[in-house]
């Protein structure tokens, strides 16, 4: 599997889970649930043979047995720092840089591991060394690092209090090698004023990395997306990113501009990943800015472009900055901030912005390797195009809407995006079962319109990355009896009712004049079992033998309360043709009405022809006939009212009444079995 697809899918699926946001800064806790379900499902760690080559475990028990036998000889042989354990913490305070030796340092007795220090399937932290370090006079945020500062394959923990022994609870951030292939560790947090921290400096035990000197520096950081003076934003969500790389898919999203202005510099949020977890710094990034102008709720004519390429840069780019938070508990979260010449916006228009990263690694390297991922936002109109064309520049269509926003801020005021951009539904053309899990092959959204809005509004990850078995259990909660088995049983067709298993519909087009406009039935009456409307249609299936029509289909099934249900179709069958509308039974017996529209076949003989007058006068109007003839071979008019008009009325379609071409003087349609 190819690290995009994982990142397009699997990946994703780590940060993927969405979140109720609530006044209080919280979190719905089905969503983090979800969130960590998800990590566990999805992501995917590499083979050995596609590890660095630095980090490589040896091979067989052999080793693993030499290397516990030097283990225990190094315990007789050498004396371990001061603070190797938990307990004998070395106080300290202040930026730094804070020495230390974890050479002959050991993992402590009962040592914590952490879900968020896993890197290449390790989550431990072994040779080391524990200090109490207390936090200056103001809250900051601040940076903790090892780069450059030793030779150290370094993995540092960093806890809330100075208590022993430390456990997931408490703990803040962990890392193994954001400083890229120096192989050394950062971490950013937020350092509340005067509180204790635990800072955990050690290695990683799976690449049996040796332990050494060196120092860390605690640095204050600066945040460039701090929604300061001139800055508007649609802030990030912390839960979910999108790849955006050019090459294999691109993002854009809609905004708009409050007040008339110039836009000079944009910030936003992203992350780094690839088999293992964070990569920043595995090359150099390339980002490109591009406005454009609306097109029918698409991105448009392209307004101006902005790049950092080395050799043209038109993009003057600051960060990343590690925001000291992480995208689904799992990404660090970084921050960016760019400047570049003037783009002209107008006060209540709609604009999309696109922002892409093709990272530069190092010579044989692959763009599959490490992928930046623009984090999504909060705000907005819940409504952004991501497209896979795997072309530059990206041809972005409607089908390419999903249901959320990018997170960025940009120096001119935001307005309401859907005031001014006209986007397609977000539950349009989707065709996957709302109740089935459907992530196997990456479909978002469902079928059922009502039900996918309900279920992604709640959850946007089913309409922004694939539709899961969560999603589908949603489907059952929230959208009544769409999930529901059909009921066994057999329906009844009462309204129109059907003649020896055919109803033929002898009325004119509602406008005598206009012959696109078709006149025949569009809604069923039934009665039926409890439950006949399962599934919002599921349990129904139209055919119509009409050649080269629209396609019809079942558009609704809804329970009248009164053991009767009505079909609606999705438009009127079609003249000359035959319709045939089936219910199936969960034991699979078929309940079948046939329906055919042919103006002027007042008798319903399948023929329309001067007899048909006949049967008028006697059927409908002296109503001699048993059963007597109803609405649908005597109203021909569509009048709601049975007299001599009708009479008229079907002389004139006889004859080709008003501007048709021909007369309605036809033949029934014949079954050709080509519906079952």
């Amino acid at each position: 599997m190819q690290a995009r697809r994982i990142l397009g899918y699997g990946m994703l699926c780590v940060v993927g889970a969405s979140v109720s946001v609530f006044a209080d800064g919280g979190e719905s806790v089905k969503s983090r649930s979800r969130q960590r379900a998800r990590i566990m499902e999805h992501v995917q760690l590499a083979s050995p043979a596609e590890l660095p080559a630095k980090k490589t475990r040896g091979n067989g028990s052999v080793e693993v047995l030499s290397k516990a036998v030097d283990d225990v000889a190094a315990s007789f042989l050498f004396v371990p720092a001061a603070n190797d354990d938990c307990a004998n913490q070395i106080p300290i305070s202040g930026l730094g840089p804070h020495a230390f030796d974890n050479t002959d340092a050991t993992e402590e007795l009962r040592s914590p591991t952490h879900e968020l220090c896993a890197l290449f399937g390790d989550n431990t932290i072994v040779q080391d060394v524990w200090y109490c370090w207390t936090a200056g006079p103001t809250t900051e945020l601040v940076e903790l690092a090892t780069c450059d500062l030793t030779t150290v394959d370094s993995k540092v923990a960093v806890y809330d209090g100075c208590d022993c022994l430390p456990t997931d609870s408490n703990l803040v951030t962990c890392n193994d090698d954001a400083c890229g292939f120096q192989w050394q560790s950062s971490v950013t947090f937020e350092a509340k004023a005067q509180q204790q921290y635990l800072v955990r400096m050690g290695t990683a035990d799976l690449f049996s990395a040796p332990g050494g000197v060196g120092s860390f520096s605690i640095t204050p950081v600066d945040l460039p997306c701090d929604g300061g003076a001139g800055q508007s934003c649609q802030a990030a969500d912390q839960f979910v990113v999108r790849e955006s790389n050019r090459t294999v898919a691109t993002v854009a999203d809609n905004f708009t501009p409050s007040a008339s202005g110039s836009i000079t510099e944009a910030c936003w949020w992203g992350a780094y990943a690839d088999y293992q977890g964070d990569c920043q710094g595995a090359g150099d990034d390339t980002f490109i800015l591009r406005y454009y102008a609306d097109n029918g709720g698409q991105p448009g004519a392209l307004l101006a472009e902005f790049s950092q390429a080395a050799l043209t840069p038109t993009l003057t780019v600051a960060g990343p900055v590690a925001t000291g938070k992480f995208i689904g508990d799992y990404f660090t979260e970084y921050e960016y901030t760019a400047t570049h010449a003037p783009v002209e916006v107008v006060a209540g228009g709609c604009y999309w912005l696109e922002i892409s990263n093709t990272i530069t690694l190092e010579p044989g390297g692959s763009t599959d390797v490490c992928l930046w991922l623009w984090e999504i936002g909060v705000s907005g109109d819940e409504r952004a195009l991501w497209t896979w064309d795997g072309v530059d520049p990206p041809v972005y269509e409607s089908t390419d809407v999903v249901g959320w926003d990018q997170a960025f801020c940009l120096d001119v005021d935001l307005g309401d995006p859907g005031a001014a951009c006209s986007l397609p539904p977000l539950c349009s053309g989707w065709v996957s079962d709302c109740c089935e899990d459907n992530s196997t092959v990456e479909a978002v959204g469902c079928s059922e319109s009502a039900c996918c809005e309900e279920v992604c509004l709640g959850d946007m990850y089913c309409c922004a990355i694939a539709w899961d078995h969560y999603c589908a259990s949603d489907a059952e909660e929230f959208c009544g009896s769409l999930c529901a088995d059909c009921p066994e049983g057999i329906v009844t067709w009462i309204d129109p009712p059907q003649t020896l298993g055919v109803m033929t519909d002898a009325r004119q087009p509602r406008d005598i004049n206009n012959a696109e406009l078709l006149q025949g039935i569009d809604t069923i009456v039934v009665s039926g079992p409890a439950g006949t409307d399962a599934g919002g249609g599921k349990c129904w299936s139209l055919c119509e033998t009409a050649a080269g029509s629209t396609a019809n289909d079942i558009a609704d099934v809804v329970d009248n309360g009164d053991t009767t249900f009505t079909v609606t179709l999705d438009r009127r069958i079609t003249p000359g043709a035959v319709t045939k509308v089936t219910f199936t039974s969960l034991g699979g017996v078929k309940s079948t009405g046939t329906f055919i529209s042919l103006p002027a076949d007042s008798s319903a003989d399948g023929v329309s022809n001067t007899a048909d007058i006949l049967s008028l006068i006697d059927c409908c109007l002296n109503h001699v006939c048993t059963p007597p003839f109803g609405e649908y071979s005597c109203d021909i008019d569509q009048s709601d009212v049975v007299n001599t008009a009708d009479i008229l009325r079907l002389i004139d379609l006889l004859n080709g009444a008003g501007q048709f071409t021909r007369a309605w003087n036809l033949a029934s349609p014949i079954d050709t079995g080509i519906c079952p």
